[in-house]
C-alpha cells in the first residue's frame, strides 16, 4: 500500500509493436502493477494482442487495446480521449514520440489540465521542427532511468521540460539468488553448472551488439568447443544474425531460442550473462542477472558502468570490439571461483542498490508532484 498519500489515476500508454518486449514494457507492466498494489488507479493501452498488453493482463493491470496508427490518426486520437475521459485520468505516461503527439493531443484537449509525461529509456530525438512542437506543447516533464540520457537530452537548447531520473530496479523476489546454475529445458544446452553457457537477454537488434557476439564465439571456438551462447528475444534482427551464424559454421554453438515469459529461469541456467550493446540507457537485464547471482560482461556505454563494478561484479568492454568481450568472456568460462566470487558481489549489490521498491517509491513521488502541477496551472 501507500503512504497515506493521495492515488494517482495515471493511464499508461505504448504503441509498441505486437512483438515487442524489452526494457521498456517490462517497466511499463512492472510500474503499473506496482502501483496499483499501492492503491494507485493505474490502466495502460496498448496494440491489440501485443505482448505488452497481454502481460498487462496477467499482472492484473486494467488494460485498452488501442489500434495505433499514424501519428495524427483521427480514430486512434479518439479512442485515447474516450479512455483518459473514462478513466478521469489526471496523469498519461508515454513512451514512444507517436504516442507523445496522439495521447499528447488527447489530453490537451479535454478540461482541466492532465499532465503528459514522456519517459525515455533511450536518447532518441532529432533537432527538427516535429519534435520542438511536440516537446514544446504536448510534454510536461521526461523521466528517465540513466543520468546518461539525461545528458544526451539536455545538449537540445530548445528542450525546456523537466528531465528527472529514477533509475531502474529489480524485484529481487521475482529474480532470487540461484548460487548453482539451474536447467533449463531446451535441446542443445550443456549440463548445468559447467561454465559452459554464455546468455544474451536481449530484443534482436543492431543496438544489442549480438554479431559482436558471434563474432567473440567465433574467436573461442577453439578453446572453449563445449560452450554455447543462448540468445533468447526476437526482433527485426534474427534473419541477420542467423545469416552470420551459419557463415562462421556456429549452428550447434550459438543457439536462438526467440521470446520466452520466464526471464528468471533463463538467467538462472546461465554461467556468464553478456551485454555487448552498442549504445544503452540503463538496462534492465544487468540488475536481474546480477539479482541471480550471475557475472555479467557488458559494454560500458550508457548508465552500464554505473551498474557493473568492474572486476567485483563482471567486466566492462569497449563496444563494438569482439577482442575485448572474447578476453573477459575466456576469463569467466575457465575460471569457476572467479564466476562464484563476482555472482556472489552482484547478488549483493542488487540487493543494496537496486531494489525495486525504491524505484517505486519514487515513480509513485514523481507522479504526485506532476499531479499538483497541473491543479495549480489549471
Amino acid at each position: 500500500m501507500n503512504d497515506g498519500g493521495p492515488p494517482v489515476r495515471a493511464v499508461f500508454v505504448s504503441s509498441a509493436r505486437p512483438w515487442l518486449w524489452g526494457g521498456g514494457e517490462k517497466w511499463m507492466v512492472g510500474v503499473a502493477a506496482a502501483l496499483r498494489a499501492r492503491g494507485h488507479e493505474i490502466t495502460l493501452a496498448a496494440r491489440p494482442g501485443s505482448r505488452l498488453l497481454l502481460a498487462a493482463q496477467r499482472a492484473g493491470v486494467p488494460a485498452a487495446a488501442i489500434g495505433f496508427r499514424s501519428d495524427l490518426d483521427p480514430i486512434t486520437f479518439l479512442a485515447l480521449r474516450r479512455l483518459f475521459k473514462r478513466v478521469d485520468a489526471q496523469v498519461v505516461v508515454v513512451t514512444f514520440d507517436k504516442e507523445v503527439r496522439l495521447a499528447g493531443l488527447a489530453a490537451r484537449s479535454l478540461p482541466g489540465r492532465m499532465r503528459v509525461v514522456c519517459r525515455k529509456g533511450l536518447p532518441l530525438m532529432a533537432d527538427n521542427w516535429r519534435y520542438r512542437w511536440s516537446y514544446a506543447h504536448l510534454v510536461d516533464g521526461i523521466l528517465t532511468p540513466a543520468h546518461s540520457i539525461r545528458r544526451r537530452l539536455g545538449e537540445f537548447p530548445w528542450l525546456k521540460v523537466g528531465i528527472e531520473v529514477v533509475t531502474n530496479g529489480v524485484d529481487l523476489a521475482a529474480f532470487p539468488h540461484r548460487p548453482e546454475c539451474v536447467p533449463l529445458d531446451l535441446p542443445g544446452l550443456p549440463p548445468p553448472g559447467r561454465g559452459q553457457l554464455v546468455v544474451e537477454l536481449a530484443r534482436l537488434s543492431g543496438q544489442k551488439g549480438h554479431v559482436v557476439l558471434l563474432e567473440a564465439a567465433s574467436a573461442l571456438r577453439d578453446r572453449f568447443p563445449e560452450a554455447r551462447y543462448l540468445l533468447v528475444g526476437d526482433g527485426a534482427e534474427r534473419a541477420v544474425i542467423e545469416s552470420e551464424r551459419r557463415r562462421r559454421g556456429l549452428e550447434r554453438t550459438v543457439l536462438l531460442a526467440g521470446h520466452r515469459d520466464d526471464p528468471a529461469a533463463v538467467l538462472a541456467a546461465a554461467d556468464v550473462v553478456v551485454l555487448p550493446s552498442l549504445h544503452e540507457g540503463y538496462p534492465n537485464v544487468l540488475l536481474e542477472a546480477m539479482a541471480i547471482g550471475r557475472p555479467v560482461v557488458a559494454s560500458a556505454v550508457g548508465d552500464s558502468p554505473d551498474i557493473v563494478v568492474e572486476g567485483v561484479t563482471g567486466f566492462l568492454v569497449p563496444p563494438g570490439k569482439s577482442g575485448p568481450l572474447a578476453d573477459r568472456l575466456a576469463l569467466l568460462l575457465g575460471d569457476p571461483q572467479l564466476r562464484a566470487r563476482l555472482g556472489a558481489a552482484a547478488r549483493d549489490r542488487a540487493e543494496r542498490e537496486f531494489s525495486a521498491e525504491r524505484m517505486i517509491v519514487a515513480v509513485e513521488d514523481y507522479l504526485r508532484r506532476q499531479v499538483e502541477c497541473g491543479r495549480v496551472i489549471g
